[in-house]
């Protein structure tokens, strides 16, 4: 998932399913926590962009 935070880098989250998100700083500076996908809305003010389907050419 990516959004715009209106900084120079936008922010990139993996989406787990069930409307949770793999996300960075958002509940603690510099470590990844489970969160609300809304969260980076809602907590830095950020705009929602899209997503793009996972990408491993080298997977399984």
């Amino acid at each position: 998932m990516y959004w715009d935070t209106g900084q120079r880098a936008g922010h990139v989250a993996l989406y787990l399913g069930g409307g949770k998100i793999a996300s960075n700083d958002i509940r603690r500076k510099g470590y990844i926590d489970v969160v609300d996908a809304t969260d980076t809305e809602t907590v830095w003010g950020a705009t929602y962009l899209g997503w793009a389907p996972p990408h491993f050419p080298q997977g399984g």
